[in-house]
Parts: C-alpha cells; structure tokens; sequence
C-alpha cells in the first residue's frame, strides 16, 4: 500500500494526565502513571512505527533508507527527515516556562555546544540538534496557558490586584523605567533568598482568593507544584489564555510560555531546543534565555472559518510545518498529498483513509503516514481528521 498504519509512543512525564489519552486510545483509566504525550513522528527521541507489507518497523528508519521516496517535496535543510513533530499534549501539572531559539540562534548555540564537547545528552545541553522550534498548539478540550509577555501596564495592573507590597516594592522601580525586557530580567533573575521572599508573598496574597485575574489565581497552584520557584510569579508577566477546543496559538521564537492544563494537539518542529526559565527541575540557563526572548511578540487565538467541506487550516508564521484539518459528516473528501509527506491523525469519531491500492481505518488516537510525492488519496466517515504536512 500507498499508505502506511502507524503506532505511536507515549511519553511518562510527571505532569501528565492518568485519563485523557489513554480514553482517545480506548484504553483503561485512570492508568497506572500520567501520560503525557502521545508523539506521532519519526523524532530522534520517540519514533513512530510504520507497517511496511508485513511487519512493523521504526518509521525513522524507514525514511532514512529513501528519504526521496518517504518525504517527497521538503526543506532542503531537513537533511533527509521528517521536518515536523506531532503530538497530543494532556496535561494536569504545569509545564515549565520556556522559550525557543530562532534559526540563526539554533544553529549558533548548536555549533557552541558542539565545539565545547557537550555531548548531545548532556542534561545542562541546551542545543541538542541546529533547528529552531516553533509550535502550534491547538485545544482539545478546555486548555489554559501562559504565553506572551503582558504589555507593561498590565504588568502593573496584575500587581496591583494582586496586592502583596513586598512584590509591588520589588518591581515598582524597574516597571517605571517601561523596558519589558528588564522587567523580565529582575523578575527571573531574583536571587534565590529573595525569591522565597516574593513567592511566599504572592502565593499568601492571591491564596485569599476574590481576585478579578484568572492568571493570577493559578499562583497558588504554581506554588505548590513548585515551592519557592520564581516561576511561581509568572502569571504577573506573562498573558494567561483559556483556550476553547479548536482555538489554537501559534508560539514563535523567542516567546515565553508555559502550559497549565488541558488536552490539545500539538505540532511542532522536529527541535529538541528548549530554553528553560522556571517552574522546571531541569537546566536553567538565565543570560541564555533573555538573549532569546522577544517581549514584543503577543501570540493571539486564531480558529479558522471552515472552507469547502468543513476543511480548516490554521495560520503559521513558519516554513516547517502547515496543519489542516477535515471534518467529517459521512462524506468523502479528496486528498493529494502536495505539500510532501503528510501524518493523519483522527481526534474523534470514525473515519476510513483510502488510496486505489487500499483502505486503513482511522479510531481515535490512530494515525496514518502518506509518502510525499503528490499522492492522491482520500478520507471519508463521521469524525474529526488532522492533516500534518510540511508547509
């Protein structure tokens, strides 16, 4: 066949959800330990397998033993691999600050990495591969996040309700000055003593309750996941966002964000590059991090109109990836995989994916891959179907 079945890894994070994702498979809840991701690639760190005649093999393998036949039209920097990431996100603990390199910072810090002997492991590597990461999140069901520095008078605004002095002295002199970037640098930047200070103050404070901020009354929660981390105080700074099932944020290079909780479908470059600020055991590096950060950029919620037969696509400021979705009411809609290899992945209801040499059903959770090269194909049923491509 054209078109190849895949089964697909779950990562175990500490953050996870024990039913979200194992309900999408079918399988028992609560599970015995959260699980976090679902990844739907040919990712280096978690690949997918493929179904190739008559057995199962890693679909990274396989699309390194003909990349031309596998991929079809992609970058010509891929080096001869799936340039995207897809995943299902489920989360019940928030995940830790962070932000991504652009592609000239990508490949800069890679070759530092490289040249200082950091091995690609290294836990304190923050470059473990030369691409950039940007992402597209959309919600599956309710899906709350921070992303996005908060313009300078809501940063005051946020402190003000918040109403802990020590926090409000803290902040009122650099807040004055108007530099979003030297905001950001005296709040991640706390020294450790005076940190437990603001964090103990501010989880007091927004612990009373009554505060006429959404952002602000996930500090308490912040607080006990991550006793007397700076991270604590982000909802002060960054834009809090409720984000309804098909609502989506596109996150760039250079913006802060963290998810707080929720199921959502994620699709993101294949980049392990992550810059890391807070609420996180794992490396830290500061100075590294606000060379990265661009304070000016304000991610916004986008739900595309539908088009001709419940088709969306979502806007990406990216050449990596593009991320199409059909929706299904017992009709067929043609395919053409035009934009390179695509991964198909089914997110409710049933569904068939067909080509002239054969058809492969699509439950929930399930996904296909179709080989590049403008195939036609088409999908059919009564659910929900994304469509992964390159650009």
């Amino acid at each position: 066949m054209t078109l190849h079945a895949l089964r697909n890894p779950v990562k175990h994070y500490a953050w996870g959800s024990r039913t979200a994702i194992p309900e999408l498979l079918g399988e028992p809840t609560p599970a015995d330990e959260p699980w976090a991701e679902l990844w739907v690639g040919a990712h280096s760190r978690g690949s997918s397998e493929i179904y190739d005649g008559d057995c199962w093999r890693s679909l990274r393998e396989w699309i390194a033993e003909d990349p031309a036949r596998a991929l079809g039209r992609t970058r010509s920097d891929s080096a001869g691999e799936l340039p995207f990431l897809l995943k299902i996100l489920a989360s019940e603990q928030p995940l830790s600050l962070q932000a991504h390199p652009d592609p000239a910072e990508a490949r800069a810090g890679f070759e530092r990495e490289e040249s200082q002997g950091i091995a690609l492991t290294a836990p304190h590597r923050s470059f473990p591969d030369p691409n950039p990461k940007p992402e597209l999140v959309v919600a599956l069901d309710r899906f709350e996040v921070l992303c996005g520095v908060r313009p300078i008078d809501e940063v005051s605004r946020a402190i003000e309700i918040l109403d802990a002095p020590v926090v409000r002295d803290h902040f009122r002199e650099v807040l004055a000055a108007g530099d979003s970037l030297e905001v950001l640098r005296r709040w991640l930047a706390t020294p450790t003593e005076l940190a437990r200070v603001l964090t103990d103050a501010a989880g007091a404070a927004a612990g009373r309750g009554g505060l006429d901020d959404s952002g602000i009354a996930w500090i308490p929660r912040l607080a006990t996941a991550h006793p007397r981390d700076i991270g604590i105080l982000a909802p002060l700074f960054l834009t809090y966002r409720s984000l309804a099932p098909g609502e989506a944020l596109f996150v760039g290079a250079g913006v802060l964000h963290g998810y707080l909780r929720g199921t959502a479908l994620e699709l993101q470059a294949s980049s392990d590059n992550v810059l890391r600020g807070g609420l996180t055991g794992k490396h830290v590096d500061l100075p590294l991090l606000l060379d990265t950060l661009r304070p000016e950029r304000q991610p916004e919620p986008s739900i595309p109109e539908p088009g001709s037969e419940g088709i969306r696509e979502w806007p990406v400021e990216t050449d990596r990836f593009s991320l199409r979705s059909v929706h299904l009411n017992g009709h067929t809609h043609p395919c053409t995989a035009d934009r390179g290899a695509e991964i198909l992945l089914c997110t409710e209801g049933h569904a068939e994916v067909g080509d002239a040499e054969g058809v492969l059903p699509l439950t929930p959770g399930a996904a296909v891959f179709v080989p590049g090269g403008g195939n036609a194909f088409w999908i059919r049923g009564d659910g929900t179907v994304y469509r992964a491509s390159a650009a």
